[in-house]
């Protein structure tokens, strides 16, 4: 997928002009960290009473990536970029819990490990534009893959007879996320050597689907949810040279679905579960510092 967007990149910025700027960004580090979770509620027959089940991941991570822009002068602009954790990290605790009859039932504690990565292309008009600023939309699409693996699980209950432990692996999950995010981008030249800026949008068009597989019950679940999402950006750039900045960046995303199901599979065909209702909720924050090279 990022192949495709550098393609599109290249092959814009091979019609470009004389005012035409190329940006790379050879190099992006940065803080990945928040929460993101999924939640499935539906009749528990044996108890005859409504259940719900949570479970909330963990997100604290550092990040590589890099980019690719070209800038059409003042009056608009692409771009391309892709970063990644490179390698499994230690994310936390992951937190699950669940409830019966409105009551928790029992709760657990485990180590989370993510490894994780991302693409995203966006286009920017500036239909506003002075010499000291510049406003308008702008259309980001995105994908990313979050990939989970749980162990040494540490669980609790009002039952006392479920107060348990297992060490070792229990648990993998893996989350994906297409979107599609209309934004109000702007950006403010009060120096020569001083570029600030950021954007806010709102977005409906978020598809978001998830595959979990419980190794201690040999269970196996995928939810797939529509949503909307915000996403919120600032960035501040030190001018060093015509050609060279260094700048700090920083993003918000928060996501929630208003619609999900989910079908569980278990041992033995007569145990599978389907249409279960379920939601997918998250939020993140990544930021960091950059280095630019324009030409």
């Amino acid at each position: 997928m990022f192949i495709t967007m550098c393609s599109f990149v290249l092959g814009v910025g091979f019609c470009a002009g004389n005012d035409t700027v190329f940006e790379i960004e050879p190099f992006r580090l940065g803080l990945f960290s928040g929460t993101t979770q999924f939640a499935i509620d539906g009749d528990a027959l044996e108890w005859g009473e409504d259940w719900r089940s949570r479970l909330k991941f963990p997100v604290d991570n550092t990040v590589l990536g890099t980019g690719f822009g070209v800038m059409f002068g003042k009056a608009w602009e692409v771009r391309a970029r892709a970063w990644g954790t490179l390698v499994r990290q230690d994310a936390g605790t992951l937190k699950d819990y669940d409830w019966v009859g409105g009551d928790l039932f029992a709760w657990s504690d485990s180590d989370a490990e993510l490894s994780a990565f991302g693409v995203s292309t966006e286009a920017t008009i500036w239909a506003l534009s002075g010499e000291t600023g510049a406003l308008g939309p702008r259309f980001r699409l995105e994908y990313d893959q979050l990939d989970y693996s749980v162990s040494n699980v540490r669980q609790f209950s009002t039952v006392p007879e479920l107060n348990v432990s297992y060490p070792g692996r229990c648990l993998t999950y893996r989350q994906e996320r297409v979107s599609l995010i209309p934004a109000i981008a702007g950006t403010l030249w009060p120096a020569d050597w001083l570029e600030a800026g950021g954007f806010v949008g709102a977005s409906p068009f978020n598809y978001v689907w998830d595959h979990d597989n419980h190794l201690l019950r040999d269970k196996s679940a995928r939810m797939a949810t529509w949503g909307c999402s915000v996403l919120v950006g600032l960035h501040a750039d030190y001018i060093i040279d015509k050609n060279i900045r260094i700048g700090l960046w920083g993003e918000y995303l928060y996501y929630e679905s208003y619609t999900g199901n989910q079908d569980q599979r278990l041992p033995g065909d007569e145990n599978n579960l389907n249409n279960i209702d379920g939601d997918i909720k998250r939020s993140t924050t990544m930021g960091g510092i950059r280095i630019a090279v324009n030409f």
